[in-house]
């Protein structure tokens, strides 16, 4: 039987921010639009379909869309959902929900977008206009929190959006859905969002960390992130909320605050931490080309080290497989994670050396890109971290410097500077590949052969990545992208524009 791919995630292309897209696809659907001339692998239904610029409207079970990118991207997601039928465009989208990681501009601007369409004006005298255009049927966040919510025009914009669409009606308005402190939900557990179902297998996403709180499901207890920045707060003139604080008190940073979470089908897991930061130095296991120099202070973060809670609380709430029988997925380390999404666009701070032991990934996606406040992302010492020749074992947290060899096989990224204010961007990506949409699959033959083995290291699980080429309009002539290799691109009229590449796993 041919390999089939009905889950997928979609890196959107943002340039400096995040838009991640997760379908359940109905293959059959897609088949039966192409018409007499069908892929013989269904494999290729889809980037086929999406060639030949056939609607794939109705051939989604549903969609969630993690984050939107900044504003200037949000056309481009909307019509992104719109192409790969995660969205029609218009009205109520009973198949679609939405999750906020946190509320910076590159991450939630965008979204707006989805609720709102803008109209230019035709002729003088003309003002733009923002019309109505759809809504999701539910909307994932942080718990609101006068003490911790941002004071941007653009958060309380996106809120007034969210409250419209939330008071539409019984049948057809937005559920808004809370997510407390460590990632729990209303009555103390752990929040898990059901996408679907592929078969007998759930898609599950589970948020562990929420709010400067991680779930450690061995303490039964969130353990507390306290920021690193300090300031004092006070009251915005003329708006709602606190400004950024500044002298003594602790500061609220919407990066610490990110919800982390890890999508699971069967044996295949992708880990998404938003905008969260390690150390960059030795108490992250860092050390050498892979550590932060520490007396370049522009170069270093001041965010909290979120990582070093993470990594236990993963490892307690997805332990190894105890017994590898049929029917259950299949681990052979705990924390485990087939597709790590880099933290905070690939920081110098971000993705330590002991985050990547507990995860040990296949593949590294880094979405980054070129943006008016450009902060050098992917940084060097990151990315050296990920590739097994700069790092080909990886310590292991808290074991007195054990370790464990490095498993990614491949690094991914939407795009990258070639230069940033007339300044050559000199981030060496190791062998990695430039590919603008980024899409994963895991193929649903291998996901179910792993789920109904029996034993360990018996069974392959095999994931394809392909990319669409897309890369974003540069800013100023200042600035500019690193352009795709030829040899990357297929020629004119193929299925995929790039690709595919098929990874494999054990399990």
């Amino acid at each position: 039987m041919p390999d089939s791919a009905r889950l997928e995630v979609h890196h959107i292309n943002v340039s400096q921010g995040d838009a991640i897209l997760i379908i359940i696809r109905d293959l059959d659907k897609v088949k039966a639009l192409l018409g007499s001339t069908v892929p013989t692998s269904p494999m290729d239904y889809v980037p086929e379909a999406v060639r030949r610029e056939k609607s794939l409207q109705g051939t989604v079970v549903s969609a969630l869309l993690i984050d939107g990118g900044d504003d200037e991207f949000g056309g481009d997601v909307v019509k992104y959902l719109i192409r790969h039928g995660a969205a029609s465009g218009k009205g109520y989208q009973s198949k679609l929900s939405v999750l906020v990681s946190h509320p910076h501009e590159d991450h939630m601007a965008g979204l707006r977008s989805i609720f709102k369409e803008r109209i230019e004006p035709t002729r003088k005298g003309q003002k733009v206009q923002l019309v109505e255009r759809m809504w999701p049927a539910y909307w994932y966040r942080e718990s609101p929190s006068s003490e911790t919510d941002p004071t941007s025009g653009t958060w309380h914009s996106l809120e007034d959006d969210l409250k419209g669409a939330s008071t539409k009606g019984k049948t057809n308005s937005t559920k808004v859905v809370d997510i407390k402190r460590g990632g729990l939900n209303d009555k103390g557990k752990t929040t898990v969002i059901n996408i679907g179902s592929i078969g007998v297998i759930p898609v599950d996403l589970f948020v562990i960390a929420s709010g400067q709180g991680v779930w450690n499901e061995n303490k039964q207890k969130i353990i507390g992130i306290d920021s690193v920045r300090k300031g004092t707060a006070k009251k915005k003139k003329g708006g709602k909320g606190k400004r950024r604080p500044r002298g003594k008190k602790l500061a609220v940073d919407q990066n610490d605050r990110s919800l982390v979470t890890m999508l699971q089908y069967g044996s295949f897991r992708y880990f998404l931490g938003g905008d969260i930061a390690g150390s960059g130095g030795a108490a992250g296991g860092n050390y050498g080309d892979n550590a932060v120099d520490m007396s370049k202070k522009k170069s270093y973060s001041q965010h909290a080290n979120v990582e070093k809670e993470i990594g236990p609380a993963l490892e307690a709430y997805f332990p190894r497989t105890k017994e590898f029988k049929a029917g259950v997925p299949k681990f052979r380390s705990p924390g485990y994670a087939t597709l790590m999404k880099a933290n905070h666009h690939a920081s110098s701070s971000s993705c330590d050396v002991h985050l990547f032991a507990t995860l040990q990934p296949l593949l590294f996606v880094v979405n980054s890109g070129v943006k008016t406040r450009s902060h050098g992302h992917p940084t060097q010492e990151t990315i050296n971290r990920a590739h097994f020749e700069t790092s080909p074992d990886w310590e292991l947290r808290g074991t007195g410097g054990k370790e464990t060899p490095n498993t990614v096989d491949q690094i991914y990224v939407t795009e990258i500077a070639s230069s940033y204010r007339s300044k050559p961007f000199t981030t060496d990506l190791s062998g990695g590949k430039i590919l603008g949409d980024i899409v994963v699959r895991p193929t649903d033959q291998s996901v179910a052969a792993c789920h109904s083995a029996v034993g360990e290291n018996k069974t392959e699980l095999k994931v394809q990545v392909y990319g669409t080429g897309e890369l974003t309009a540069r800013y100023s002539d200042k600035n500019s992208l690193r352009p795709i290799p030829t040899s990357d691109i297929n020629k004119a009229g193929s299925t995929y524009p790039m690709g595919p590449w098929e990874h494999t796993d054990k399990h």
